[in-house]
């Protein structure tokens, strides 16, 4: 197995589309440098945003065959019932994801709550109970699976946004990463 990870530039020196163009790059080059080999696609949080863009706006993304998202961010609005009532007090804040989007751009981005999730491959998800992001990400497991894509989710109803990378772990994180990397895995098959 081989694993590429990538820096993508960020906003707001970089604002939209920098940071799909630098992911549609990248996977145009492991696919270029490794041609034959399956590839997935994984990220958390903005990351995981941008893995899921570039799955669904590579010409290349039908080579795709996994996708690994990490409470993902999905919804520029900020709108959902867990971003209103867990928006403070949970390390990450819907005040912050408001000014993230705005600086990342608000006009010109794929919608990827709205976008037709149809081409995706297996996809394994995982969420937060004390997450902002959380009914973003059981939501796009809704859609996904409506839209019949293999979807596997795996919810921590007890951990917040970003427990899975947090130093020193905890067995909970370890879990977290476990079942995302069995998902990647079986897809890579």
């Amino acid at each position: 197995m081989t694993l590429v990870a990538v820096d993508y530039r960020l906003a707001p020196e970089h604002p939209h589309p920098a940071a799909i163009n630098d992911g549609t790059a990248a996977l145009a080059w492991a696919l270029d440098q490794f041609p034959g080999l399956p590839v997935a696609l994984a990220g958390d949080s903005a990351g995981a945003w941008l893995a899921l863009a570039t799955a669904l706006t590579s010409p290349r993304g039908s080579t795709v065959r996994g996708l690994g998202l990490l409470y993902p961010a999905l919804d520029p609005a900020c709108s959902s019932p867990s971003q209103l009532t867990l928006g403070q007090d949970y390390m990450l804040t819907r005040a912050f994801m408001l000014w993230a989007w705005s600086n990342f751009s608000a006009d010109k981005m794929p919608d990827l709550t709205r976008d037709d999730l149809s081409s995706l491959p297996p996809t394994t998800v995982v969420t937060a109970g004390f997450d902002p992001l959380r009914d973003e990400g059981t939501a796009f497991v809704g859609r996904a699976k409506a839209s019949g894509v293999k979807v596997a989710h795996h919810h921590y109803p007890d951990m917040i946004h970003g427990f899975a990378g947090l130093p020193q772990g905890s067995r909970r994180s370890a879990e977290a990463v476990a079942r995302l990397a069995e998902g990647l895995a079986a897809a890579l098959a």
